[in-house]
């Protein structure tokens, strides 16, 4: 199907207003905005949150061994697997418990299933091995932003029996460098019991006897997909839903699977050479200094640290806009932006912060400790919200701002946000309340990428890549030019 990309022209016509007194063209208010998110979401398409495929097992590759209860061991060959093989394996499990906040939770009005621990089994296929996982790295990550290779670490297996299902969920972040799962399904007949994705307005049903239905045995389906991303097993009509699960981690000492040679040079992409014209038009940067971009994608970080937590690697288009501003010699930075819950004078502006606020329960900052935060963080600055100043401050606010007058003066910033960011609250921090597994010290947060355009000061600048930043130190992987994707887990 063609897209319409007049939007994404340098030339002048359909974005270009003439003053009619002469020929001197007039950019028109927004218009640069406006065409950086139509590029953005002509861009969406090439960024798929799953992948999803079959594998055709060869030789001992279809052989599962694993412990029984008594201690025995035993072994069943996927290439002819009977309803006795299936039987004894499902002696050999426990029932499938789940996360809700930080426990192990067992309930089977959300989760009906068992499960068998990695210890306790294995499968002569390994799909950490060989080709297969850098080939799922150029499915699952396509954008050329990724300079590190996967790894893949089994985590559960499990039978989802007639009556079987999850709920929807999402996958209870255990790392800061795992950034998704990869589940295959056993040709065992069964029907219903299909896993469905959800991603803002996107949605794959994953159904695997359909996949496998044409292909030679032994073979099994598998679906990747980034752990935030919403999914949920449908109720098993008959038969047995077998599965295996693999953590994905992002993995620094493998190769990466796109290599540098091979990423778009700038003229070939819209938004890039969008965003170099935008950055380089002075009439733009004299209004708007700052550019911001609300990130698609959640992202888990530790609040247990000391030091500023590092976010490891962005996904997909959230990976692609960072590189993209990097590319044009500008430098991003990577945020959390936070509100006030208060409606009194809290609307008034949000705060930019470079550590996140503990997510396990109501943080104990009060609304009128807003400016507390910012002597907590001293990269923070305060954004203020659209017609909103210091001039417009009421009473409360204004005392607050005054008392420090010239800092928060040097660190308030007014952010034009090509893509709206989601906030995280200031008051409550949310985590995901029921999840594969219990909540451990990493939680989930809102990301926001902000980008100086303007004449913003060169400390401003440095600011962004100084070696306590969480953005671009030295040592960390978020803002190196071989920027990716993120980090967790799942047993579905």
């Amino acid at each position: 199907m063609e897209h319409d990309k007049s939007h994404t022209r340098l030339a002048t016509p359909p974005h270009i207003a003439t003053n009619a007194f002469c020929d001197i063209p007039l950019v028109m208010e927004h218009d640069y905005i406006q065409r950086l998110r139509d590029t953005l979401k002509d861009q969406e398409r090439d960024h798929e949150p799953w992948t999803s495929g079959v594998v055709n097992l060869k030789g001992s590759e279809s052989l599962l061994f694993y412990k029984c209860k008594d201690g025995t061991a035993r072994v069943v060959d996927l290439a002819a697997i009977s309803q006795a093989d299936i039987d004894a394996l499902v002696d050999a499990c426990e029932p499938a418990p789940f996360g809700r906040g930080p426990e192990s939770v067992l309930d089977d009005t959300y989760r009906k299933a068992l499960k068998l621990d990695e210890t306790l089994f294995a499968w002569r296929f390994n799909p950490d091995s060989g080709n297969f996982i850098a080939q799922l790295a150029q499915r699952l990550c396509p954008w050329d932003t990724l300079g590190k290779g996967f790894r893949a670490e089994a985590t559960k297996l499990n039978i989802y029996s007639e009556g079987g299902f999850f709920k929807a969920h999402q996958d209870t972040p255990r790392s800061e460098t795992m950034f998704g799962s990869l589940v295959f399904t056993f040709d065992t007949p069964h029907t219903g019991g299909n896993l469905v994705l959800r991603h803002r307005t996107r949605s794959l049903k994953f159904d695997a006897p359909s996949l496998l239905a044409s292909e030679p045995s032994p073979s099994v389906a598998y679906v990747a997909f980034y752990s935030d991303v919403e999914h949920e097993v449908l109720k098993v009509t008959s038969g047995s839903r077998i599965t295996i699960t693999y953590n994905l981690y992002f993995d620094p000492s493998r190769a990466a699977p796109i290599l540098p040679s091979q990423r778009f040079p700038l003229p070939e992409n819209p938004f890039m050479a969008l965003i170099k014209e935008v950055s380089e038009d002075a009439s733009f940067t004299q209004k708007y200094k700052y550019l911001g971009f609300g990130l698609e994608y959640k992202y888990p970080s530790s609040c247990t640290e000391e030091r500023y937590p590092r976010l490891h690697d962005l996904k997909g288009p959230d990976a692609f806009v960072f590189r993209a501003l990097q590319d044009v010699g500008l430098v991003p930075r990577l945020h959390y932006l936070y509100e006030s819950q208060e409606v009194t004078w809290g609307e008034q502006f949000d705060l930019l912060l470079t550590k996140p606020l503990d997510g396990r329960e109501e943080c104990s900052v009060e609304v009128d400790q807003m400016f507390w935060l910012l002597d907590e963080d001293p990269k923070a600055k305060i954004v203020w919200r659209k017609g909103e100043s210091e001039e417009t401050l009421i009473e409360q606010a204004r005392r607050m701002f005054e008392g420090n007058i010239k800092e928060n003066r040097d660190r308030s910033i007014h952010v034009e946000w090509v893509t709206e960011p989601t906030k995280n609250l200031a008051g409550h921090t949310h985590y995901e309340e029921s999840g594969n597994e219990p909540i451990q010290e990493i939680y989930y947060y809102q990301v926001c990428i902000v980008v100086g355009v303007g004449d913003v000061s060169s400390s401003d600048k440095e600011d962004s890549c100084s070696g306590e930043d969480n953005s671009c130190s030295g040592e960390d992987d978020s803002c190196s030019d071989e920027e990716g994707s993120c980090s967790f887990e799942e047993d579905t």
